[in-house]
């Protein structure tokens, strides 16, 4: 807190130490957008000195990517210009490898019973268009010299995620470099034990702590409607084929191929591929990877089947074997329940069940208020950046529904205006209340940075996109989301609103 009010002088706006504001800074969804537009908006937060005075950053989805990319280095705030250079470099540079995602592939479905398509999707998706498969682990980012706003990263429980639950205090879930787990009702557990094999608060089996390549691809799990997702996975799904064809061949080279069940088998699944629709893709493949499985797996118990070109086969079945299930069961953020048979937790559908499906936040709220809003937290100023490609006020209104049916303090807000202003926004909005957290709201692409083209920049930065953008399309994004605050009318509007919480 002492780093905050020394910050706060600096902006000549002093308080007692008893009195400093809690401020938090929200990143909304939107996939790539959202990465690289929070990337600008934190660096023009800290050249106009105002970074230092937040004392919570909160992201989903595509905002936890940009997070976790800067979070690995405690001093980030003073270093965004280079980090932000490394950012456009990584992301236009391409380093993707095919060899990489198998390998990862390959030891999540060995080393993880808990095997989602999460795994597929992060390993998978998410490197390619990051350009980025990140071992490290959120718990190192864990730092107890507050050079930095404390990061929360936003998920939700898809098990009981619905409609009317959207709303609910229930399915809201928080990573934090010290801790994971359900705010209501009150469950965490030690970030280095997430996904561990607990038994009412007993450690049972610790398991490796997930790696932010994982986490990146639960935090960012719903950039497109399921039916395009599906789509995506089996394109995908495609390239893994036509790399199964040729090690099928290699493997068989030194066998008579006619006199192989085995490889007649390979031969037919192969084959069919191509022929089926996609919708009959997902189901037929289970069925004939099943009876491919057990009949490779009987021939593999030939000695000369675990030794290479014919490992190379089974590794690489297992996988779309694994891949093909899930897709017909769509089973998504899988993890052991740590709050399992906890008889301290009053939620019986919570620890009833000893496995958890955690997904992207966005598909309940795509900005974390709920996170940043509870009460221990005590934060009275938020800086909402709202990188959604539908309506911007969608946030902002669902928080205010969200509020208002959990009894948490929240302003009023003008709907009839912000339904006026939805596809033609302005730049900032303030809502505010006695008795309340006061709220600026900053829409990406507004009537100010976009001068009468929102909807050309919008179609130009997709949610849903497989590949990265040019290095010159990186910094036109990053240069709008910093006009959003080097604005001197905004600037001056939101030191206004710094000024009046720190009274």
């Amino acid at each position: 807190m002492e780093n905050v009010r020394q910050s706060l002088h600096k902006l000549k706006i002093d308080c007692s130490q008893d009195n400093v504001p809690g401020i938090a800074v929200l990143g909304s969804g939107g996939g790539l957008r959202a990465m690289i537009a929070l990337q600008g908006t934190l660096r023009e937060l800290e050249n106009q000195n105002l970074l230092g005075i937040v004392k919570y950053l909160c992201g989903v989805s595509g905002s936890t990517w940009c997070m976790s990319y800067l979070y690995k280095d405690e001093d980030w705030p003073k270093k965004l210009p280079t980090l932000e250079d490394g950012l456009c470099e990584k992301l236009a540079g391409g380093s993707w490898k095919m060899s990489k995602v198998l390998d990862a592939l390959g030891a999540a479905v060995d080393e993880d019973d808990e095997y989602s398509l999460t795994d597929f999707w992060a390993y998978a998706i998410i490197y390619e268009v990051l350009n980025e498969l990140d071992e490290t682990l959120l718990s190192e980012q864990a730092s107890e010299k507050g050079k930095a706003p404390y990061p929360i990263y936003a998920a939700v429980d898809g098990k009981r995620l619905t409609e009317a639950s959207k709303t609910s205090k229930e399915i809201w879930f928080e990573f934090t470099p010290h801790e994971a787990g359900f705010p209501s009702p009150g469950g965490f557990v030690s970030t280095t034990h997430f996904g561990s094999e607990f038994e009412n608060a007993e450690l049972k089996k610790k398991n490796k702590e997930k790696n932010i390549c994982y986490l990146r691809g639960l935090w960012g799990s719903a950039l497109a409607s399921s039916e395009e997702i599906k789509k995506a996975i089996i394109d995908y799904l495609e390239q893994l084929w036509s790399i199964f064809e040729k090690k099928v061949d290699a493997a068989f080279l030194q066998e008579e191929k006619n006199q192989s069940e085995t490889y007649r088998m390979l031969s037919v699944l192969k084959d069919k591929w191509n022929l089926l629709s996609q919708d009959a893709q997902v189901q037929d493949y289970v069925t004939l990877s099943e009876i491919l499985e057990k009949e490779f797996a009987e021939t593999a118990k030939q000695t000369h089947l675990h030794e290479e070109p014919f490992i190379g086969v089974w590794k690489l079945l297992k996988i779309v074997d694994k891949i093909l299930h899930l897709l017909y069961t769509w089973t998504w953020g899988s993890n052991r329940n740590f709050l399992y048979k906890c008889r301290d937790i009053q939620s019986g559908d919570l620890t009833n069940d000893d496995i958890i499906s955690l997904v992207d936040a966005a598909l309940a709220i795509n900005s974390a208020y709920p996170l940043i809003l509870r009460p221990e937290r005590k934060v009275n100023l938020i800086l909402s950046f709202d990188f959604s490609s539908g309506d911007p006020f969608e946030t902002v209104k669902m928080a205010a529904k969200y509020c208002m049916e959990n009894n948490v303090p929240f302003p009023k807000i003008d709907e009839k205006t912000l339904e006026k202003d939805k596809d033609n926004p302005e730049d900032c909005y303030i809502f505010k209340e006695e008795n309340a957290p006061t709220v600026i709201h900053i829409p990406l692409f507004n009537r100010v940075n976009c001068e009468g083209k929102i909807k050309e920049w919008k179609d130009k930065y997709s949610t849903f996109r497989l590949s990265s953008y040019t290095d010159q399309e990186i910094r036109d994004l990053l240069r709008v989301a910093k006009q959003n605050v080097s604005n001197p009318k905004t600037k001056q509007r939101i030191l206004a609103e710094i000024q009046n919480a720190a009274k």
